[in-house]
């Protein structure tokens, strides 16, 4: 999403939940559950991904509004795709929780101050991200992961 506006991002994560659930709308049980690896996840999958990634989001942002210079926890979300059973979970209720906590992401962020958006949280892995790179990160997920999804139709079919 390089040299797009922060106000262009910002819209793009307001908008994804409604993309995401036209989306899914349009896939079958078949492809919903199809995997195109015993590594590789499911739409379904992929769907409780977004939720737990935006879950992780939440707190994220908030570090970085509230306590600037906390540090957050990463995670393995390969781990918790096995582990936390993601197959086995409600997709409808996930893509809820998606809704919820996205919209109250924007609703913290959107009229922000200036001067707070230079706030950073440290993560181990990735060091001092501040709320623009957070931005950046999360504007894109979604799509990357429908991406991803229609790269796994296209597996199925072929």
């Amino acid at each position: 999403m390089q040299n797009i506006s922060r106000q262009e991002k910002l819209v793009q994560y307001a908008n994804d939940y409604a993309e995401l659930a036209a989306f899914l709308k349009t896939l079958s049980k078949e492809q919903i559950a199809y995997k195109p690896g015993p590594d590789k996840w499911s739409a379904h999958e992929i769907m409780v991904h977004i939720a737990d990634a935006e879950a992780n989001s939440y707190v994220r942002v908030r570090r970085a509004v509230a306590e600037p210079g906390g540090t957050v926890m990463p995670y393995e979300q390969d781990i918790w795709v096995k582990e936390l059973n993601y197959a086995g979970l409600d997709m409808a209720e996930h893509l809820e929780l998606f809704r919820l906590l996205r919209k109250l992401n924007h609703d913290l962020v959107k009229d922000l101050p200036e001067e707070k958006w230079q706030n950073q949280y440290s993560h181990p892995q990735y060091g001092m991200v501040n709320l623009d790179s957070w931005l950046d990160i999360y504007a894109k997920h979604v799509s990357g992961h429908i991406a991803q999804i229609k790269r796994n139709m296209d597996a199925m079919e072929a």
